[in-house]
């Protein structure tokens, strides 16, 4: 069998997955981490092997959707 392991690039959402792709390594099945080039050397790392995907702006993710209530604006902190 054919796994992809897809994660968010950072190393406390990968590295759990890190197990059970070595699991499934040594259970005969082909294993694949799709990854940004900036996370490659965390995968590699892990001994993994990596498949490069494009990088993606996550900080567009986090926006409120069109017609969506703002945010109210973070209190400032009182003077000391």
């Amino acid at each position: 069998m054919k796994v992809l392991i897809v994660t968010f690039p950072a190393p406390s959402h990968y590295f759990p997955l890190v197990p059970i792709g070595w699991a499934l390594r040594a259970s005969g099945h082909e294993v694949r981490v799709a990854c940004p080039a900036s996370f490659a050397g965390v995968v590699t790392a892990s001994g993994l092997p990596g498949v490069l995907v494009p990088e993606v702006d996550l900080a567009g993710f986090w926006r409120a959707p069109p017609g969506a209530a703002p945010a109210p604006p973070a209190a400032a902190p009182a003077p000391s």
